[in-house]
Order: C-alpha cells, then sequence, then structure tokens
C-alpha cells in the first residue's frame, strides 16, 4: 500500500510479506509480524518494521528507524548521483525509488538489539535495558546507549557518545569526540597513535575493534573523573561538588557550580572554576588558572603559570617559575617563597590584598625598588615581585594592606628568643606604612629603573602591627605554604575548611595541628 495524499500513518496488518510506501507528509509507517519494505519517502519519518526481518528507507528529511531484528536494514541514500543510479538499478520495481528524489537529513535508529550503523545514518539510542553494544560510522554520530552496561564506539567522524545510566566503554575512534560519564564505571577509550594501544579491552572484557586516533576529545562528566590517555578536555556537569583531574596532555579542565577540586597535573593545563569555592591546582608545565566565583586557592605549581580571580577572596600561589597573578577586586592572599621565581601582580584597586612571605626568606633579604611605574619586592638576588602600576595615578593601584612573614620558616626563629619578629610563628605588618618609607627615603631620585634596592628591615619595628603562635591571614593554607613551600598532602576538605570562613583573606584564622591536615581521602 502506498499512501494517498494527505493520509499520514499506515499500519500493515496479517502475515504476509507485505510493503508499505509513504508520501510527502510526516509518516508513521508500522509493519506487520513479517518481512516488509518500507519506503517513507518525503518528510520526517517514523518508520517500525515489527518483528520481522523488515527492510526500511526514511528518504528525505528527519527520519527514525526501529529496529528489534538482526535482520532489519535500514537504508539512507546519500545525495550522490551514482548512489542513486545503483539504488534504481539494483532494486526490482516494487522498491524502485522515484528519478527526481533527493535524499538527507539528521536520521535516528532506535534500536533494541545491538547494532552498527549504516551509511548515510547519523545517530544511535539504545533501549530496552539490555548490555548491548552500538556502532557508529564515519559520520559525525550520536550513540545512547541504554540503562544497561553499553560498548559504544564511535569509529571515524565528530563523535558524542552517552553511555546512559550503566557502567558504560566508550570508544569515540578519530575526531573531535564528546563523551558522557554519569557512572564511576563508565570507561573512556582514545586510542593513541600505536599500533599496540589499539589492542584493548572493554570494561566487561570483551576485545575491542581497532579504530584511529586523533582529534581533540571532551568528557562531560557528572561524577569524580580522571581523564584517560589521548583524552584533552574534561568539563564538570551538574550542581554537586566532584573533582576532575587531567593527565599528562594540554588539558582544559572546567568545574561546575559546585566546590570542586580541579588539578591538571603535567601539561600546559587550563583550568577554570565557576561558582562557590574552589581548588584550582596546576601542577607541573605553564598552566592558566581562572575562577568566576567564590573563594578560592589558585595553585600554579612548577612554570610559568597565569593566574586570575574574581570578585571573591583567592589565595594565589605561583609556585616556582615566572608567574603573572592577577587578584581581581576582594581581600586575595599571594604567598611566596624563596625560589618562586619572579612573578608579576596585577592587584585590583581596592588596598585590602596580603602579601604573605615564608620559604626560610630572612628579614634582611627583603627589599623594595620601584622600576618605571612597579614596586618591586625582592626576596635575594633571583625571586622577586613587581606589582604593576603601582605608581600610576589614574587608579588606586596599590593593593596590598597587609605584609604577613612566616617567621616560624626562617632561620633563628625561636619562641623562647627576646626578639619580637622572631619568637612567634606569624608577623605581621602595615605594608602601606613601610612602602611611604621606601618613598619618602627615595627623595627626589630618577624612575628610570636604577634605584637601589631599600631593605624594609630600617623600617619593620615602625610598621609592626602583631604577631602569633596560633593564627594568620590565609589560615592553614598560608602557614603550609611559607613553613612546607608546597601543599602536597593537605587535605581537600581541611583546604575547603579554609576557604569556606566568611572572611577568610580580610582577618586572621586559627591554625590547626598538621597532623590533623595531612592524609584523607581526597588530597593536594
Amino acid at each position: 500500500y502506498t499512501l494517498t495524499d494527505n493520509v499520514e500513518n499506515l499500519t500493515l496488518t496479517g502475515s504476509a510479506d507485505i510493503n508499505g510506501t509513504g508520501n510527502v507528509l510526516d509518516n508513521v509507517l508500522i509493519g506487520n509480524s513479517e518481512n516488509n519494505i518500507l519506503t517513507g519517502l518525503a518528510g520526517n519519518d517514523y518508520l517500525d518494521g515489527g518483528l520481522g526481518a523488515d527492510r526500511m528507507m526514511g528518504g528525505t528529511g528527519n527520519d527514525t528507524y526501529v529496529v528489534d531484528n538482526a535482520g532489519d536494514i535500514v537504508i539512507e541514500y546519500s545525495n550522490k548521483e551514482s548512489d542513486k543510479k545503483k539504488s534504481s538499478e539494483s532494486e526490482d520495481n516494487s522498491r524502485k525509488l522515484p528519478e527526481d528524489w533527493t535524499v538527507g537529513g539528521i536520521d535516528t535508529v532506535l534500536a533494541g538489539i545491538s547494532y552498527t550503523l549504516g551509511a548515510n545514518v547519523e545517530n544511535l539510542m539504545l533501549t530496552g535495558s539490555l548490555d548491548l553494544y552500538g556502532y557508529g560510522n564515519e559520520l559525525g554520530n550520536v550513540l545512547t546507549g541504554n540503562s544497561g552496561n553499553n560498548i559504544l564506539m564511535g569509529m571515524a567522524g565528530n563523535d558524542n557518545l552517552d553511555g546512559g545510566l550503566g557502567a558504560d566503554t566508550m570508544v569515540g575512534g578519530s575526531g573531535d569526540d564528546t563523551y558522557i560519564v554519569d557512572n564511576a564505571g563508565d570507561l573512556v577509550i582514545e586510542y593513541g597513535k600505536e599500533k599496540s594501544d589499539k589492542s584493548q579491552r572493554s570494561g566487561s572484557g570483551d576485545m575491542l575493534p581497532d579504530a584511529s586516533s586523533g582529534g581533540i576529545d571532551t568528557v562531560l562528566s557528572s561524577v569524580n573523573y580522571t581523564l584517560g590517555d589521548n583524552v584533552e578536555n574534561l568539563v564538570m556537569t551538574g550542581g554537586v561538588s566532584i573533582n576532575g583531574f587531567g593527565n599528562k596532555l594540554d588539558n582544559i579542565i572546567v568545574g561546575n557550580d559546585g566546590s570542586d577540586l580541579l588539578q591538571g597535573f603535567a601539561g600546559d593545563d587550563t583550568l577554570q572554576g565557576n561558582a562557590s569555592n574552589d581548588v584550582l591546582l596546576g601542577g607541573s608545565g605553564n598552566d592558566i588558572l581562572l575562577d568566576n566565583g567564590g573563594n578560592n586557592l589558585l595553585d600554579g605549581g612548577y612554570g610559568d603559570d597565569s593566574l586570575t580571580g574574581n570578585a571573591g577572596n583567592e589565595l594565589f600561589v605561583g609556585g616556582e617559575g615566572n608567574d603573572v597573578i592577577r587578584t581581581g577586586n576582594g581581600a586575595d592572599i599571594i604567598v611566596f617563597n624563596r625560589g618562586d621565581g619572579n612573578d608579576t601582580v596585577y592587584g585590583g584597586t581596592d588596598t585590602d590584598n596580603t602579601l604573605s612571605l615564608g620559604g626560610n626568606i630572612r628579614y634582611k633579604d627583603i627589599a623594595l625598588s620601584r622600576d618605571g611605574k612597579n614596586l618591586v619586592l625582592s626576596v635575594g638576588e633571583h625571586d622577586q615581585i613587581a606589582f604593576k602600576d603601582w605608581y600610576k595615578t589614574d587608579a588606586n593601584y596599590k593593593s596590598v594592606l597587609n605584609l604577613q612573614v612566616v617567621s616560624e620558616a626562617m632561620l633563628g626563629f625561636d619562641r623562647a628568643s627576646s626578639d619580637m619578629l622572631l619568637n612567634k610563628s606569624v608577623q605581621n605588618f602595615d605594608f602601606t606604612s613601610i612602602v611611604n618609607a621606601f618613598d619618602q627615603a627615595r627623595g627626589k631620585q630618577s624612575d628610570d629603573g636604577s634605584l637601589k634596592k631599600w631593605n624594609v628591615m630600617n623600617t619593620l619595628l615602625n610598621s609592626h602591627l602583631s604577631a602569633s603562635d596560633t593564627a594568620a591571614l590565609g589560615g592553614d593554607l598560608a602557614h603550609q605554604y611559607g613553613t612546607s613551600g608546597n601543599l602536597t598532602g593537605m587535605n581537600f576538605t581541611a583546604a575547603q575548611d579554609v576557604l569556606n570562613v566568611s572572611q577568610f583573606g580580610a582577618q586572621a584564622q586559627t591554625l590547626r595541628p598538621l597532623q590533623g591536615l595531612q592524609g584523607g581521602a581526597v588530597t593536594l
């Protein structure tokens, strides 16, 4: 039967092998229990052959096919004249296509069995609850699993793979592929360039077919996730606080609206937090760290890193290398140790930041100089921080209010000492007062960058504000970095406890015993 004009739907009945053909409308064509041929022609058609081994041709439009028999065949012709000629000559008259029939559209197969997409069909959705496999083709496919444990393989093209609720194995193949991960048992595989990499098994132990490598691939994950080999990018989804970890490649890792831990490890990584209080750890490489909201910890690690804050209160760790720090607004903490290189700080336009020094820096090492419009604080021959545009007058770029020194890390520290600058773990000074004394000492000297360094010991006692063994601006984060030179091994929850305090960055926080800060399920 062929549908006449203005009739949309056709259902074949009985038990004979019969055929059904649609028209220019959006048709629903349903077969019977035998082997049918369904042809949709024009329109966005829905074709379900029923229980038999059926042949289904959607034609033009965005067509949907239901496959429930291993003998079902889905045919979507390309627009090439050679394909149309071949189809006309290879089929008998009962299946011959009109000579002027054009094809195209985005087509989808709904399969209740394991299935491989044929030519010119874009999308596959597995149905039911069985553990099935679904393979794509050379196009950019969307492959969607069911509630079972599926194996999805995209092959060529830029594919989108979503295994569904089960513990799924997803292989994108070549192209720029995207994976949806929502189960801790989901396995994402991107083959490397070596042939040996291609001999891999799925999570259930099945051998997987060969697939060529390449492309820039992305995982969208709503659970804690570590990028596997040969996958570049990770985007955390949902609003629950979860953690995302990179690999040895140059990764892009983006957090969600929860309080996340993002860690790049090796490679030149880009880490971006979003709302809430995040911890961003660049690792080795020249990394870019930025956050859009909340109170955050940005730790560049090794390499020449770029760290950018927001309107919240951040703690910035440039680490070893020549780093660029943009604090944004808020009461921010910049921690700096001996060996951290030559850093540049672009402060906000409010005077509310704290510079915290540690790592065996001595008072006699701390010196100020002026380089053009920049204020430079050095802590020896090789390590310094340049506060960009400090002396510009079009706005207030004098962003540092406090100088904090973790004197516990200094040579000569002694709680029994009579030296008030060396007998408490943490010393705090009025940085504005120190710089004013430096500027007065400079007098009318030139600003050509050749000014001699001025040691801050000349005014430390006059600028001294307080000392403590039990509290520090930046809390345990600033204290541990100042004494240990890194935050490695610190418990993630302990780090977030510091960031979660409403007055973080603006008021000193109580220090906790070291043993209570280490270990745990997730560490920095």
